[in-house]
């Protein structure tokens, strides 16, 4: 207990005081009384704030005990409040102490006093260490929502700065003080510590200031990957160009590594603009935040390098397809020369292995076509070009190109489509190579048996409920939007049921062991799924391995 407690205590009678203060004296309490007994002289001693205790009697002339606890609660909730009165009977006092009185005390037994204030202490610090837990608690449960909440958004891929942004919005919302956050990355080539992201900084100044002011502190800790904490950034020797920070309002520092796998990528920074000493708490959280930029930042940059791989990746596909496929072409045109006859008389053995060259050459050159047309699509350089157009027209013409189709003479390649003149508008040269590659993809991997390609249109309302109409003919424009569907049905080898969701993929074919026999790089359904997207169709798969597949693609026609 203090040398001398501070007790303010609302009585109208001065020798009920004197009576307080003998009962206390005889238990060796020191006090110093202040005695009020109006409101206004309540109030004004509670904003003077520094009292003890509150004694209170319950009745006075212009004032009573019931509203001086209401303000008591108001302006100094932490303060014992003890009603001390003659007058109270124990219903009341019960009253009171649910209302948020401490105790209570009858003036004829004063010599209890001492004990309800040694009480009333002991309650109070038990109070305010629930409290203190109680906020500890709720802080931690605040610092492992904002923790989750940084993980979403490093898990959500947003943006690097959106990211670290967040972070140091979470900095500043636990610390007790205003605070100035920063993070800098490690450029590994120039071996300086460059400004990224802060908050309630001038960002422009802060990274003209950080050009002009060596890095020595963050590239220590970069170096050490320790943290480190200067109590007075404008006072310490070490610090070059004070007057910065002097001018900024920085004062004390620390800073932590940003580590992943091992390796320091940056520094992150907390200053405050009054000179604080950081506790071991406050040290553990910014590191558990760096952690977290750490991994932000190391995210940030393997997909920036495989964005980079894919790029070189795409355009040496695309230069090399080419430069392979002009002389392919130009062995192409000797080989129909020489097949031909121009180039002097060629005999039946000799012309049937023009044609296996010929066909290996098709199949080079169509391979060739698929790997520019999947870096056109990567590169995002294909466009859309609408015209109205016959479809049974497009769909002769396709079937043509298949008459001389396979030397699989146990497959047999049927077509079902209306005759009747129909116009849709669509990108026909898109939607032929969505028919080819499903075609080819069918025949190749069907030894025996059937490929089906068959068309319908469907309604507008009814694509879901594959609702069809009687005829292309009968579609009424001024009614409803047409879509046309395009089934490609096989008896082949199948596509199990666990590898659907993977067989649009670039490069992905079923299984290498069942399909490295039949060729190919795994390119075809891949176009197909991107040229069927960029119509505005859909595409269904149904299929079992073993069991054969059927490709559904429906394309609406544009208005």
């Amino acid at each position: 207990m203090k040398d001398a407690l501070r007790i303010l205590h609302l009585e109208a009678n001065p020798s009920d005081v004197d009576a307080a203060v003998a009962a206390l004296a005889a238990e060796g309490i020191a006090c110093e009384f202040l005695r009020v007994e109006t409101r206004a002289d309540f109030v004004a001693a509670l904003e003077q704030s520094g009292f003890d205790l509150i004694f209170a009697e319950y009745s006075l002339p212009n004032f009573d005990a019931l509203s001086a606890l209401a303000i008591a609660i108001e302006k100094s909730p932490d303060t014992p409040f003890i009603l001390v009165s003659g007058t109270v009977g124990e219903q009341t006092a019960v009253e009171l102490l649910k209302k948020g009185a401490t105790d209570y005390v009858v003036k004829h037994r004063l010599f209890k006093l001492p004990i309800v204030i040694r009480r009333a202490f002991r309650e109070a610090a038990e109070r305010s260490e629930r409290r203190r837990a109680e906020e500890k608690a709720e802080q931690n449960l605040q610092r492992i929502r904002a923790l989750h909440e940084i993980e979403n958004a490093i898990a959500a891929a947003l943006d690097l700065s959106d990211v670290l942004r967040l972070l140091l919005e979470k900095i500043e919302l636990f610390s007790p003080f205003p605070v100035v956050a920063t993070v800098r990355l490690l450029n590994r080539e120039s071996g300086e510590v460059e400004p990224l992201v802060c908050r309630n900084l001038d960002e422009a100044e802060w990274r003209i200031n950080k050009k002009r002011t060596p890095s020595g502190r963050a590239k220590r800790i970069c170096e050490t990957k320790a943290s480190l904490v200067v109590r007075n950034i404008q006072t310490d020797p070490q610090t070059f160009n004070q007057e910065v920070y002097r001018q900024c309002g920085l004062v004390s520092f620390l800073g932590v590594p940003l580590i992943a796998k091992g390796h320091s990528m940056g520094v992150l920074s907390v200053y405050t603009k009054m000179e604080h000493e950081f506790c071991q708490e406050e040290i553990e959280f910014l590191y558990t935040l760096a952690d977290q930029a750490a991994i932000a930042i190391h995210n940030a940059q393997l997909y920036d390098g495989m964005a980079r791989a894919n790029r070189v990746k795409d355009e040496f596909l695309g230069v090399m397809s080419h430069e392979l496929r002009t002389p392919l072409i130009v062995l192409l045109g000797y080989i129909g020369l020489l097949k031909d006859g121009m180039m002097g008389e060629v005999n039946k053995q000799q012309e049937n292995a023009l044609e296996k060259l010929l066909a290996c050459a098709l199949d080079e050159i169509n391979m060739i076509n698929t790997i520019i047309l999947t870096t056109q699509i990567e590169a995002r350089t294909i466009t859309r070009e609408y015209r109205s157009l016959e479809l049974s027209d497009l769909l002769d013409h396709l079937r043509s190109t298949y008459k001389v189709q396979t030397d699989k003479k146990d497959v047999k390649l049927t077509w079902s489509y209306p005759t009747a003149p129909a116009r849709i508008t669509t990108d026909g040269e898109k939607l032929k190579q969505i028919l080819h590659n499903l075609i080819n993809n069918a025949l190749k991997f069907t030894d025996k048996g059937t490929v089906a390609v068959t068309v319908r249109a469907l309604a507008a309302s009814k694509v879901d409920q594959g609702s069809e109409l009687s005829s292309l003919d009968s579609y009424d424009a001024s009614k409803q939007r047409m879509w046309v569907e395009f089934r490609v049905t096989d008896t082949g080898i199948g596509i199990s049921k666990e590898t659907h969701r993977f067989i649009f993929d670039k490069f992905y074919q079923v299984d290498s062991s069942q399909t490295r026999a039949y060729g190919g790089v795994g390119l075809g359904l891949y176009i197909v799924k991107k040229f069927t997207d960029l119509l505005g169709g859909q595409i269904e798969l149904e299929s079992e391995s073993g069991k054969g597949s059927t490709f559904a693609v429906t394309i609406p026609s544009q208005s």
